[in-house]
């Protein structure tokens, strides 16, 4: 038989003031909070000219366009791919026809990724930089060492423009398996140059010509400055010839003018002498003789003997 002192006394609990709900609370608190973590990290992003390509579990499951998207995290990837890249590529080497190197320090690229080619690219190639690494780049070279040789130093800065064109219809047909938008392939040649040697020849031939260019402007400047004095000359001599012209014509008229008046002043005398005439008589010449005789005698008679004989009639003048 046990005794009092032989029974076993369990601890007692002392929950508080918490009791069972309070520890429920906690519990179902932090299954919320699990459920909100779960929720947030299943949220998922794709941005603005972008696509992703997701997996699960390794297998690729979908194709997703800019915007966001709720997914189930558990074994859930995500890679996205730019669908307009834009990438240099610098110190690059080819062969020119003429046996010179051209030096191609910078290449600007740039190509568009159909939305169908993420999905083809993960397959095959993997991220895209592998792809920029493994294909664009390797191509991008093999369009630069075969384009080139088509091509003489002295072509390189004139048909530039055409020697990208080309450089970018072979770049495009190497990654149209890949998917890649047709016509988007965009080359530039943004830095060449030539050996140092060469291009010493190079300057020194473009100072000739550009010698050459302002000699031809001076000549032109002064033929055409020569062609202006001939035709101020000429234009001088035509406005001198004109002006003695009308001199002459002038003093011609001024001439004709005062012989008009002459011949008016003449007529004018004759027909005022002509009026006299028919009006002085010889008894009108008498009188006035008469009206200016002193009562003198003259002193010289013409005759012979005592005999009175003609007299010669000199007025007297007592002026």
């Amino acid at each position: 038989m046990r005794t009092p002192q032989d029974r076993v006394t369990r601890p007692q609990v002392n929950v508080g003031r918490w009791g069972r709900g309070g520890c429920a609370g906690l519990v179902g608190g932090g299954l919320l909070f699990l459920a909100l973590v779960f929720a947030i990290s299943g949220w998922n992003t794709v941005e603005s000219g972008k696509v992703g390509v997701t997996r699960r579990f390794g297998e690729i499951q979908s194709v997703k366009g800019a915007g966001g998207f709720w997914a189930l995290p558990i074994g859930f990837s995500m890679v996205e791919y730019d669908l307009r890249v834009v990438n240099t590529l610098s110190d690059q080497q080819a062969a020119l026809s003429n046996q010179q190197t051209l030096f191609v320090n910078n290449v600007a690229y740039q190509y568009n990724l159909s939305p169908g080619a993420a999905q083809l690219l993960q397959e095959r190639i993997g991220s895209q930089q592998t792809f920029e690494d493994k294909v664009v780049i390797p191509k991008l070279q093999n369009a630069i060492k075969t384009i080139t040789p088509l091509y003489n130093a002295n072509d390189v800065f004139p048909k530039r423009g055409e020697i990208e064109q080309k450089m970018e219809e072979r770049l495009s047909e190497d990654l149209a398996e890949y998917s890649i938008v047709p016509n988007s392939v965009d080359i530039t040649l943004a830095d060449i140059d030539f050996d140092p040697e060469f291009r010493k020849s190079i300057d020194a031939k473009a100072k000739a010509q550009q010698e050459q260019q302002v000699e031809q402007a001076n000549l032109e400047k002064l033929k055409t400055k020569n062609e202006q004095e001939i035709q101020q000359t000429e234009t001088d001599a035509k406005r001198a010839q004109l002006e003695a012209k009308g001199k002459a014509n002038a003093a011609r008229e001024a001439a004709q003018g005062e012989a008009d008046s002459v011949k008016l002043r003449a007529a004018a005398e004759a027909e005022a002498n002509e009026r006299v005439n028919k009006t002085v008589t010889p008894q009108l010449i008498n009188y006035r003789y008469a009206q200016q005789w002193n009562g003198q005698l003259p002193s010289t008679q013409i005759g012979q003997g005592s005999g009175v004989g003609a007299l010669l009639q000199i007025p007297a003048n007592n002026k």
